[in-house]
């Protein structure tokens, strides 16, 4: 069975591959049954904060079994709020692999980078059927750990000359673009420069506890 890190996975994905067997995969569906939430109480003692445990399955079904080629998949994500208070992050992810004919196990891979990529690769999936081809334009809504490779993805399928950011630290102070943008995957450092806003300057219809938004054009 093959292990796979956040890094290998990460490596192993072309975003536009990937758009594309998203979109066969979306045509042919698969069974997914719904999703398995546990609750863990106390998991470290009275008065600890309540953990849960979620399994995600999926396996494919009709043309790809008939094939031989058809898989299993489990998602296993773990929430631990206590976590924050050893230095460790609150959730964890990882994704069973398994032979859809055997039932043998095939990969273990990191499910945090494999969500990050899929689900900003099916963005782009909807981008290429509900956007306008010509689509220069793109506001990112937030600065978590999505937006970089939502913004990658974007501009790959469209070509996005202008990235317009809005987002917020968790004390409400504005997050510098520049150093937002040191976490998207290069070229973009080279292919992007910073520009005020145009909307700088005038009233904010969003929250006044969000900074105005801030912008990267192509030179």
């Amino acid at each position: 069975m093959k292990i796979l890190s956040a890094a290998e996975v990460d490596a192993a994905l072309d975003d536009l591959a990937l758009i594309d067997r998203l979109d066969a995969l979306f045509r042919a569906g698969c069974e997914m049954p719904p999703r398995h939430h546990h609750t863990v109480a106390e998991p470290t003692g009275p008065g600890s904060a309540d953990a849960t445990l979620l399994l995600m399955p999926a396996w494919t079904r009709g043309a790809a079994a008939a094939r031989g080629a058809s898989h299993l998949g489990i998602k296993v994500v773990t929430v631990f709020p206590d976590n924050g208070k050893r230095g460790l992050p609150s959730i964890y992810g990882q994704y069973l692999l398994l032979d859809g004919a055997t039932g043998a196990s095939l990969a273990l891979l990191d499910g945090t980078m494999l969500t990050k990529r899929r689900t900003a690769c099916a963005s782009g999936l909807a981008s290429r059927y509900l956007s306008r081809p010509e689509s220069r334009r793109l506001l990112m809504i937030g600065t978590g750990a999505l937006a970089s490779q939502l913004i990658r993805v974007h501009a790959k399928v469209r070509p996005i000359e202008e990235v317009a950011i809005w987002g917020a630290g968790r004390t409400g102070r504005q997050i510098s673009p520049g150093n937002f943008w040191t976490r998207c995957p290069a070229p973009w450092d080279d292919r992007f420069r910073s520009v005020p806003s145009p909307t700088a300057s005038k009233p904010s219809p969003w929250p006044t506890s969000s900074p105005a938004p801030r912008s990267r054009r192509r030179p």
